[in-house]
């Protein structure tokens, strides 16, 4: 039990850090996909730095954090998840004096990506129509939109593309670990 809470700790603080830090990113990775409006919007985006500097100016600060608070919950989450499911899993073919095996590796990482894909498709839903909005929503009043208009099943439109990455990344993350692991 003590090795599932630390990787519950270790995968909340870790994914939460990552979002923190790479939001800016995101935010503006979200606004260079949108559909521009006129052409001197579609000119100003030659420039990245420019359309960060607008944002800023006209929308404030937090706006290089918009959407932030469903990721930071759901996807911070997911990394604690994705951490204790995997630690779980690989414990089960845990074995006395012996390493576990590249199978048993991939086996947990498979199972860790299954175990997350219920919680990631509807955070990232709510984060990028968080950041497409141009005028201040909270993740709340997204989420709420989203439920009256679709129900729960509007929590998973697409969702096969968050699936097709859930079974691969987590594999191959926790696999290249272990090959780069070497025991004493």
């Amino acid at each position: 039990m003590a090795e599932s809470t630390n990787d519950f700790v270790a995968g909340w603080v870790s994914g939460a850090a990552g979002i923190i830090v790479g939001s800016p990113l995101d935010v503006l990775k979200a606004r260079l996909q949108a559909p521009a409006v006129n052409d001197t919007e579609r000119f100003s985006r030659k420039k990245p730095w420019n359309i960060m500097k607008k944002m800023v100016q006209t929308e404030g600060v937090g706006s290089m954090f918009k959407g932030i608070l469903s990721p930071v919950i759901g996807l911070a989450g997911l990394n604690a998840v994705l951490f204790v499911s995997y630690g779980s899993i690989l414990r089960c073919f845990e074995q006395p004096n012996k390493s576990p095996s590249l199978w048993d590796v991939y086996l947990a990482g498979t199972g860790a990506g299954f175990a997350c894909f219920l919680i990631s498709t509807p955070t990232d839903l709510v984060k990028i129509k968080a950041q497409m909005t141009k005028f201040p929503k909270t993740s709340l009043q997204i989420t709420k939109e989203i439920y009256q208009t679709n129900g729960l099943k509007g929590y998973y439109i697409h969702c096969v593309y968050n699936v097709s990455s859930l079974f691969t990344v987590p594999e191959f993350r926790f696999l290249s670990r272990r090959l780069n692991y070497h025991d004493p």
